[in-house]
């Protein structure tokens, strides 16, 4: 497989896929990170997700991003959650959320934490919401705050 001349991704096999260097992730063109779907998201492991250059990342479609595993999540750097916009922070899975480490909970901006719905901040365990800035929740509008447990804002 010729990776750089592979300008449809969704050409390749899971095999190939799962064959990508970080290397090669980290070097796809824009006409080749725009095809990321679905279906390529799902076939990389979770080792590979640190491979995504930010420019490319932030390319990627709501779905791409939706099928991010629970796994996969837990493989995304802290500068690849800061660079998440918030539309694709929402798009992805209650699980991938509850997954995050502390450190990637607190690499979110204000902004991101700020477009989170009810369905997401409730996925945040109480240690991760320990890791949100002072800022971000005083950030969160009255309906997010009033949408986190009792139990989490104790935390």
């Amino acid at each position: 497989m010729n990776f750089s001349t592979t300008s449809t991704l969704s050409d390749l096999s899971t095999a190939d896929v799962q064959a990508l260097t970080r290397t090669n992730l980290a070097s796809l063109t824009t006409a080749q990170a725009i095809t990321v779907d679905a279906r390529f998201i799902g076939a990389l492991l979770p080792s590979q997700i640190p491979g995504f250059a930010t420019d490319d990342l932030v390319l990627l479609t709501t779905a791409a991003i939706a099928a991010i595993t629970q796994d996969q999540a837990t493989g995304l750097s802290v500068t690849q959650m800061a660079v998440l916009t918030s539309t694709q922070l929402g798009a992805l899975t209650n699980t991938a959320i509850a997954a995050l480490s502390n450190r990637q909970i607190a690499a979110l901006t204000t902004d991101q934490v700020n477009t989170l719905n009810t369905a997401k901040l409730n996925a945040l365990t109480s240690t991760q919401m320990t890791y949100l800035e002072l800022v971000d929740v005083a950030a969160l509008s009255s309906a997010g705050i009033a949408a986190l447990a009792n139990a989490k804002l104790r935390a």
